[in-house]
């Protein structure tokens, strides 16, 4: 089961940052489009939170 780490009101708010598109959050290379780790960036820069399942730091083997 997948827990919600976002409220209704900071999806509609990622949805209009991600209408911008990523020239406006910094990234010069539009071709690209937005990507997982672009996404995942926003969501940190925005939010202040880590979008990873479980918002922890990944284990280092």
């Amino acid at each position: 089961m997948s827990v919600e780490r976002l409220s209704a009101r900071q999806w509609t708010r990622l949805e209009q940052e991600l209408r911008r598109g990523p020239l406006a959050h910094g990234w010069d290379d539009e071709f690209q489009g937005w990507t997982l780790k672009r996404v995942k960036l926003l969501i940190g820069r925005t939010f202040h939170r880590d979008a990873r399942p479980g918002g922890g730091c990944p284990a280092r083997p």
